[in-house]
């Protein structure tokens, strides 16, 4: 004999009431870390850029002072501005040259395990070592190490890339060098996604070579590509690290001779941690921060990646 339940309705209710409650219990302590680590300090940090403070004495409202020192009367934020673009202009040849090893390497008939591993070694290297190594190959001014091979193939003799003429081009293309491997890994794999009917499908069109490459690779490719960019242009704005040890240990100068390294990050550094000025630090870093989300959301529109997110 079949039972029937009384109430169906209420039963379904009940059942459609149920709230998984064991996700969530796992993912507590993530998400009690991010509050507290990340979300916290960044809302402290904007009250902070509207305030006067030097972790000694109170902190004392200044409204946007700190905003109008900077965008008005420092020559000093707009050198960081200009050497931070010098880093964000390079992203998309960074993007090009790693999209290219991608191409290159899935079209190897072997060893593309092996092509793949040695060129994202330098990026799997901690970016403190690379620092180290390259501010040894500098030192010594015009009788670096850089110097002598530079000159040996065939470029003028007595290059000094501890100066400040060729510090920040040096330090960009160490940053290019170690900053490739990522990008070829995730074009490598978003290549081996794209399903092989659609080149069957484009032959037939007459798409080959370079066409195919245009009109079936690339737009395959778009939120790969989107991402890349995004990513890559975000972490141009945080350069810190390679600035910092190549130009302590290869000029003898903080961020290179006479600032001329300087970006926005080391700029918020020195003016947080070597001049107590909490507050303007935390309104330069907003002011990056709006640079950063506006050129994010550029991105993200004219990379189409709207429709893709469900817009």
């Amino acid at each position: 004999m079949v039972r029937v339940s009384k109430d169906p309705i209420g039963t379904a209710s009940r059942t459609r009431r149920k709230f998984p409650v064991l996700p969530y219990v796992f993912l507590l302590p993530m998400m009690l870390s991010w509050v507290v680590f990340n979300l916290i300090p960044v809302f402290w940090s904007l009250g902070l850029s509207f305030t006067n403070y030097n972790l000694i004495s109170p902190a004392h409202f200044v409204g946007v002072a700190n905003y109008a020192h900077a965008l008005l009367h420092s020559t000093l934020f707009w050198l960081a501005v200009r050497h931070t673009l010098w880093f964000v202009i390079a992203v998309p040849l960074g993007i090009a040259i790693s999209l290219g090893a991608a191409f290159l390497i899935n079209a190897l008939p072997w060893g593309q395990g092996l092509f793949r591993f040695i060129y994202y070694l330098p990026s799997a290297l901690s970016s403190i070592a690379m620092g180290v190594l390259w501010a040894f190959l500098i030192s010594f001014g015009t009788r670096s190490i850089l110097s002598q091979v530079m000159a040996d193939i065939g470029f003028p003799h007595g290059l000094n890339f501890t100066g400040p003429g060729l510090f920040l081009a040096f330090v960009l293309f160490s940053g290019l060098l170690t900053g490739w491997g990522p990008g070829m890994v995730i074009f490598s794999a978003g290549l081996r996604g794209i399903n092989p009917e659609f080149y069957d499908a484009g032959k037939l069109d007459g798409a080959t070579g370079l066409k195919a490459t245009w009109y079936i690779t690339l737009p395959q490719l778009r939120l790969t590509l989107m991402y890349v960019v995004i990513t890559g242009m975000i972490g141009s704005f945080q350069v810190f690290e390679s600035l910092f040890v190549i130009g302590s240990l290869g000029t003898g100068s903080q961020f290179g001779p006479l600032n001329s390294g300087l970006t926005l990050v080391p700029l918020i550094y020195e003016k947080a941690f070597s001049y107590l000025q909490f507050g303007y630090a935390s309104a330069i870093a907003f002011l990056m921060l709006s640079v950063i989300m506006v050129l994010t959301i550029i991105s993200m529109k004219y990379g189409q990646g709207g429709a893709a997110l469900g817009k």
